[in-house]
């Protein structure tokens, strides 16, 4: 069976690929199965094995974008690197516009506009040629134990799934563009695969990192460096 961080990485080759070949790409789709509510990777059948840790901590609501919000990322995937920027440009009830795209160290560029409610957004950049980036980074399956409870570092989450165990736990905290941020590293099987941070305040991760699961090797990242509004 391929890796499913191998997946994560090529899905965001692929999106780099598509961006610069100018193409329109198709929506990403990770296999995923329901637990508790939450869907979460996987190809077979899925026990959640609970959480660990009981005190009260700050909680994380993403994607709960506010007008005038601007985030900047610096990324590197495999060979490649550049900026990714997502722009909140308007707000008005349920409504967002949301401009977003990325340019290349070499000075190609690409970006899109999207607009409606928080749903149809979600669907329109899955649609884009940004999808499969998106699918795999910041609207990746492995994002949802950090909506699950409290950010205290030491809480954890587990499931296993056809292929293993996974466990995701709040090891750290550390400060990306000045916002203190939760640092959750994924787990399969021991293994470190991924690593997120978020901070409670923001709508969007401050950090995100995919690694190989065989080797350990670091495949990608996006790392917040500016944010305003």
């Amino acid at each position: 069976m391929k890796s499913r961080t191998r997946v994560l990485s090529l899905a965001v080759i692929l999106s780099l690929t598509v961006i610069l070949s100018g193409c329109i790409g198709g929506q990403a789709q990770i296999p995923t199965d329901t637990i508790d509510g939450d869907q979460v990777p996987t190809d077979g059948s899925a026990d959640a094995a609970g959480d660990t840790g009981t005190s009260e901590g700050e909680y994380w609501s993403p994607y709960q974008f506010e007008e005038g919000e601007n985030y900047q990322y610096s990324f590197t995937a495999q060979d490649r690197s550049g900026t990714f920027y997502w722009d909140v440009q308007s707000v008005s009830g349920d409504q967002v516009t949301v401009e977003s795209g990325m340019e290349m160290d070499d000075g190609r560029t690409f970006s899109t506009t999207m607009t409606g409610d928080e749903s149809n957004v979600y669907r329109n950049a899955m649609t884009s040629p940004l999808g499969p980036l998106l699918a795999s980074t910041f609207y990746g399956p492995w994002i949802t134990p950090l909506t699950k409870g409290d950010l205290n570092v030491g809480n954890s989450w587990s499931y296993t799934l056809s292929e293993g165990t996974y466990t995701f736990e709040v090891v750290r905290t550390e400060n990306y563009a000045g916002h203190e941020s939760y640092v959750q590293e994924g787990r399969k099987d021991e293994t470190l695969f991924y690593e997120a941070a978020v901070a409670p305040e923001l709508a969007f991760p401050t950090h995100v990192a995919a690694y190989d699961h065989e080797t350990g090797e670091k495949e990608m990242e996006f790392t917040l460096q500016d944010y305003s509004g």
